[in-house]
């Protein structure tokens, strides 16, 4: 899952450098919405020795998309990764939260890369930033644990709704 996400993350950096603001702003509400929708909705339980072709090929698309939005965007990712997730794996939301991070983590990385190289970076806000993500990286997974998993998916779900409608508002009005 990780490398599929994380090639799909190589394509979205290409086309984010060769992208205008105006695209990116309408493209990314749109994204968050679906995700945030998706996370709510039913899923039809079924066994992994039930899974079919065509819905494997479906999966690796999606997490191939997902990929193309981390490299593309990346707010938000964490949400639209475990929507796809929750459709395609038979696990918990601990353990496809889990297996989001180490994917995203993958993503992220060759962005970077690509980023470094490609684009100015304010070097200044690089420790913030990382900060940020180091913490965020160690008190999620012991959040995760304490909260059921319902209202994390409801909570996360919300949240991606409002966030998708605050800036679809500004993107389109």
């Amino acid at each position: 899952m990780s490398a599929i996400t994380a090639v799909g993350s190589i394509f979205g950096s290409i086309i984010l450098l060769f992208t205008s603001a105006e695209t990116f702003k309408k493209v990314v509400p749109i994204i968050i919405l679906f995700s945030g929708i998706l996370m709510v909705l039913p899923k039809k339980h079924t066994s992994a020795t039930e899974v079919k072709r065509g819905f494997q090929v479906m999966a690796v698309a999606s997490l191939m998309a997902v990929g193309v939005y981390e490299g593309y965007f990346g707010a938000g990712t964490g949400v639209l990764l475990n929507a796809v997730l929750s459709r395609i794996t038979t696990a918990p939301y601990v353990e496809y939260n889990a297996t989001r991070n180490m994917a995203a983590l993958c993503a992220d990385i060759l962005s970077v890369i690509i980023f470094v190289f490609t684009l100015p970076i304010d070097w200044m806000v690089v420790p913030i930033i990382a900060v940020c993500l180091f913490a965020g990286g160690y008190l999620g997974p012991i959040v995760v644990r304490f909260i059921p998993s319902k209202v994390m998916q409801y909570t996360i779900s919300c949240f991606a709704i409002i966030v998708a409608l605050y800036l679809g508002y500004q993107a389109f009005m």
